[in-house]
Formats: structure tokens, C-alpha cells, sequence
């Protein structure tokens, strides 16, 4: 009769093999290009954030309190 105890490491050990497989994309390291690639996309998406920012005018309290004046 086998060794419960043996059987249920291996089984652990071979399980925890298939997930490392299964996960291996996560711990590969990117080349040259694919980092500059990554860095362009970083950058383009920075400035997409810059643009959507409005600039608040300095009298904004007022224009809260007398809108009519101002739109």
C-alpha cells in the first residue's frame, strides 16, 4: 500500500509545477523592444490624461454665484 503522505506531496509538488507553467508569462522578462513599446504606450496614455484636464478659472466662485454673467 502506498505512503498517504508521499502521494499527497507529490501530487502538491506536480500541481504546484502545472501552476508555475500556467503563470510562467508573468515572470518572463521583456526585450529591448517590447520595453520601449511599453514606455510609447505609457507616455501616449500620460498625455491622453494631461489633455482631458480643464483649467479652472480664477473666479470660479463667482461664476458658481452669478452664472448668468458669465454664460
Amino acid at each position: 500500500m502506498p505512503n498517504p503522505v508521499k502521494t499527497k506531496l507529490s501530487s502538491i509538488r506536480q500541481k504546484s509545477v502545472e501552476t508555475m507553467r500556467k503563470a510562467s508569462h508573468l515572470f518572463r522578462r521583456d526585450s529591448e523592444e517590447e520595453k520601449e513599446a511599453k514606455a510609447q504606450l505609457r507616455k501616449e496614455r500620460k498625455e491622453r490624461r494631461e489633455k482631458e484636464y480643464v483649467e479652472i478659472p480664477q473666479n470660479w466662485e463667482l461664476m458658481t454665484v452669478y452664472p448668468s454673467m458669465y454664460f
